[in-house]
C-alpha cells in the first residue's frame, strides 16, 4: 500500500535556525548542544534572544519528580515568543519541540506527558509553528544524533528513537477483544468526579447492571441543598443570573460569573444525584479533593470490600488563550489529571483493586483547540500513565475521547465540531463499559469524523490505515500539498509536486495528444483548498465563475503547482492554482467555492454552462480513462511511518465532471457560470466512536 512521500522538514535545527536548549538535566542537554554544533546550527542562550527553534527536554533526565519548576520556565518562554511567532506567515519556520523518554528505552513516566501535550497544541496558539514529540532513551550515549535524525527523517508529530530505528505511535482498530468479566451486583466501582457530564453517564450505566457506584466532587452538597436557587426551576434561575448580571458593576462581571457558574455545576450535581436516587440505582455521592491525598484516602474508605473498578475521570478545563490565562490556572488544570492520578495510585496501595480506567481525551493524543495547551497536557499524562512500566496488580487502561455531543467539559459545543463530530452519549457509555469489562490495557482511543484539521496535523498526524476514514485523511494530506504561508484564519498558499509514476491517474488526459492534467483533478485541487482552514466550512457544494486554462494543463515529472486560497467568509473560499513555468507563475484555474453545512453524501449532477472566450482558439482534449474515479496509488512505494490505502476518494466524482465537460475540442479558456459538486458516496460515513488502540509503527 502507498502514499505519495510526505515532504519533510528540516527540523527546526537547520545552519538557518537559531535553537534554544532548555529543561531536562545538564548533561542531555548539553548533548544534544554538543551535536547541534557539530551540524553548524546555531545555539542561543536565552529565550530574550529570539529563538526559532525551543528544544524543551522538560524532566528528560531529571531524577526528581517536581513538574511545576520546569513548566512554568516551559511556559515562560511560550509566552516570550509570542510576538514574533504569533505574527509569522512563513509555514514551519519556528518549531517547538518536546523531548520525552524513560530510562534505558523504558515508557517514560506520566509526568512526561505535559511536554507532549504542550507540543502537539502550540500550532493552535502559534499556527505556523511546527509542534513536534521526540521520546529518546534518557540514558542514550549519543542523543543529540538521536534528536536530529528524528527530526529530519519524518514529518511525522510524535517519534521514538531506541537507537536503531524510528517509530510512531499508530493508532490502529481492534474489532476483537478478549472478554474478561461482566460488570453487576458484585462490583464496586469507585470514581474520582463522576457527578456530571461523561462520568456520570457511565456511573448511571454501571448501576444500572446493579453495579454500586460512588462518585465524587469538591463541593459539600448539604450546604446548599436548602439554597432558594437550587429549588428555581430553570427559566427562574436563567432569569436571577440575567439579573445579576445587569445589577453588577463593570469590574464585578467576571466575579458574577464565576459564581453562577459555581451555582450551575452544583445545581447539575443535585439534579443527578436526584435522578439516580428515584430511579433506585447505588449510586452515592462523597466530597474528594483530588489535590489532597488524605481526602482520596478517604474517598476509598467509603468503598467496603474490593474494588471492581477505580475510574479517574476528575477533571476541569479553562479554555483561553495562552496570553488570557495565568500560569497558576494551566497548573490547577493538570494537577487535577496528574497530582490526582498520583493520590488514587497511593490510595489503591494494599487494595485488591482489578482496574484502573483514566478518563483521557484525543486532545492528548492529537492536540487540543484553541486555548487548551494545559488541558492538551493534563490528558496526555494520562496516556502516558497508561504505558508506565510498573509491577502492580491491576491493569491500567486510558480511555481517550472525543466531545461526547451535549455533555462533558467542553463548553463551546460548536467550537468542538469544527474538530470532530462529537460522540453521541449512548455510544460513548456502550463502548466505554465494554472496555472496563474487557482485557484492554494502555491507550484506547475513539476516534469520530474530522472536520477542521490543521496543517502540521494533516501533515504529522500517523493515519490508522485499517481506520475506516483512512482514505479520506490520507487524500486530504495529498491534496494539502506543501504548505509556503499559513494564515488558518485567512490565507494559505501551498505548492504542489505531482508524482506521476504513482499517480498515472494525474496524467490520464491529453491536451493536444501530450499527458495533461484531466479537468476533474483541476477541480479536485480547487474543491481541496479549504483544508487547512481552522474554520468548518462544511462541504464545497459549487465552483462559481470556474476558469480553467486548458493550454496551461500539459504535466510532466517536473510539474509543480501552487495554489493560493482566501477566505472570503465562513461560506466562500476565492481560490487560484498556478502552474510555475520558467521561473515564474501561470494561470492555470480559478474559481470561488461556495460550501454549505454538511449533509448528504450523494453526488448531485454537474449543471455546468461552458463559454467560449473571444480569441483564444481552441484545444484538442481527450480523457479516455473513464473509470478513475478515485485517486489510485500503484502499489510498491515506502510508506514509511505513515499507514495508506490503495485508494484515496475524491471528493468529486471525475467521471460526472468529465461527462458534464465532454467535448472532443474545448475552449483554451474554459469558463463555467457554476458547477455542482458534492462528497461521493463511494466512502460509508465514519463512525462516530471507531475504537482505536495504540501501537508502534
Amino acid at each position: 500500500m502507498a502514499t505519495p512521500p510526505v515532504a519533510r522538514h528540516d527540523g527546526g535545527i537547520s545552519r538557518s535556525s537559531r535553537v534554544l536548549i532548555m529543561g531536562g538535566s545538564p548533561e542531555n542537554r548539553d548533548a544534544i548542544a554538543t551535536d547541534l554544533r557539530a551540524r553548524g546550527v546555531r545555539l542561543v542562550d536565552s529565550v530574550g534572544d529570539g529563538p526559532s527553534t525551543i528544544i524543551d527536554a522538560g524532566m528528560w533526565g531529571r531524577s526528581d519528580s517536581d513538574w511545576r519548576t520546569p513548566f512554568r520556565e516551559t511556559i515562560k518562554a511560550l509566552r516570550a515568543v509570542k510576538t514574533t511567532w504569533s505574527s509569522e506567515q512563513a509555514y514551519g519556520k519556528n518549531t517547538y519541540v518536546a523531548v520525552v523518554g524513560g530510562a534505558s528505552n523504558g515508557a517514560p513516566p506520566a509526568e512526561h506527558g505535559i511536554w507532549s501535550g504542550l507540543a502537539k497544541s502550540v500550532p493552535r496558539e502559534y499556527p505556523t509553528a511546527i509542534g513536534r514529540v521526540v521520546e529518546l532513551p534518557e540514558d542514550a550515549a549519543n542523543a543529540g544524533g538521536l534528536l536530529s535524525d528524528a527530526l529530519t527523517s519524518t514529518m511525522a508529530i510524535e517519534v521514538r528513537h531506541d537507537g536503531q530505528t524510528l517509530s510512531t505511535p499508530l493508532a490502529v482498530t481492534r474489532s476483537v477483544i478478549q472478554t474478561a468479566r461482566s460488570l453487576g451486583e458484585a462490583d464496586t466501582v469507585v470514581m474520582t468526579g463522576g457527578a456530571r457530564g461523561i462520568g456520570y453517564a457511565l456511573a448511571v450505566g454501571l448501576a444500572r447492571r446493579g453495579a454500586h457506584v460512588i462518585v465524587s466532587g469538591r463541593d459539600d452538597l448539604d450546604e446548599f441543598r436548602n439554597e432558594e436557587w437550587v429549588r428555581l426551576d430553570e427559566a427562574d434561575f436563567r432569569e436571577q443570573y440575567h439579573l445579576a448580571l445587569i445589577d453588577a458593576k463593570t469590574g464585578r462581571l467576571a466575579e458574577v460569573r464565576k459564581e453562577f457558574e459555581r451555582r450551575t455545576r452544583i445545581r447539575a450535581l443535585l439534579s443527578n444525584l436526584a435522578a439516580a436516587e428515584q430511579e433506585g440505582l447505588i449510586l452515592a455521592y462523597e466530597r474528594c479533593d483530588v489535590h489532597s491525598a488524605q481526602s482520596v484516602q478517604q474517598l476509598f474508605n467509603r468503598a467496603i470490600g474490593d474494588i471492581s473498578v477505580v475510574v479517574h475521570n476528575a477533571g476541569i478545563d479553562d479554555p483561553k488563550r495562552l496570553d488570557q490565562k495565568t500560569t497558576a490556572s494551566m497548573e490547577h488544570v493538570i494537577s487535577v489529571k496528574l497530582d490526582g492520578l498520583r493520590n488514587v495510585q497511593a490510595a489503591m496501595v494494599g487494595r485488591n483493586v482489578g482496574t484502573l480506567a483514566l478518563t483521557g481525551s484525543l486532545t492528548g493524543r492529537y492536540g487540543g483547540m484553541r486555548g487548551q495547551l494545559d488541558y492538551s497536557a493534563a490528558n496526555e499524562t494520562l496516556a502516558f500513565a497508561s504505558r508506565e512500566e510498573t509491577n502492580r496488580s491491576y491493569r491500567v487502561m486510558c480511555t481517550s475521547w472525543p466531545t461526547w455531543n451535549g455533555v462533558g467539559l467542553i463548553s463551546n459545543m460548536e467550537a468542538a465540531r469544527q474538530y470532530m463530530e462529537p460522540i453521541d452519549v449512548a455510544e460513548g457509555v456502550r463502548a466505554w463499559i465494554d472496555e472496563l469489562e474487557h482485557d484492554s490495557r494502555g491507550e484506547v482511543a475513539f476516534m469520530g469524523e474530522f472536520a477542521a484539521v490543521s496543517a502540521q496535523h494533516l501533515q504529522g498526524v500517523p493515519i490508522p490505515s485499517n481506520w475506516s476514514g483512512a482514505g479520506e485523511m490520507l487524500a486530504r494530506r495529498f491534496f494539502l500539498g506543501e504548505v509556503a504561508s499559513y494564515q488558518p484564519d485567512a490565507r494559505i498558499v501551498t505548492t504542489h509536486r505531482l508524482p506521476l509514476a504513482a499517480t498515472p491517474w494525474l496524467a490520464s488526459a491529453s491536451v493536444d495528444r501530450a499527458a495533461a492534467l484531466p479537468l476533474s483533478a483541476v477541480v479536485e485541487y480547487l474543491v481541496r483548498s479549504t483544508d487547512g482552514f481552522l474554520i468548518d466550512l462544511g462541504e464545497v457544494c459549487a465552483l462559481n465563475n470556474l476558469v480553467i486554462h486548458l493550454d496551461v494543463l500539459e504535466v510532466d515529472d517536473q510539474t509543480i503547482l501552487t495554489r493560493t486560497a482566501r477566505l472570503i467568509d465562513h461560506r466562500h473560499v476565492e481560490v487560484v492554482l498556478a502552474r510555475q513555468r520558467d521561473g515564474a507563475e501561470v494561470l492555470l484555474a480559478r474559481a470561488v467555492l461556495r460550501c454549505e453545512p454538511r449533509s448528504d453524501r450523494h453526488i448531485r449532477t454537474a449543471f455546468v454552462e461552458p463559454q467560449h472566450h473571444a480569441g483564444t482558439g481552441e484545444i484538442d482534449y481527450k480523457w479516455p480513462s473513464g473509470e478513475m474515479s478515485t485517486l489510485a496509488f500503484l502499489n510498491g512505494e515506502e510508506t514509511g511511518l505513515f499507514g495508506g490505502t490503495p485508494e484515496l476518494p475524491t471528493k468529486t466524482r471525475s467521471v460526472a465532471i468529465e461527462k458534464a465537460l465532454a467535448a472532443d475540442r474545448l475552449p483554451a479558456e474554459l469558463r463555467i457560470t457554476q458547477l455542482v459538486v458534492r462528497t461521493t458516496d463511494d466512502q460509508q460515513p465514519t463512525r462516530t466512536a471507531e475504537r482505536l488502540e495504540t501501537t508502534d509503527a
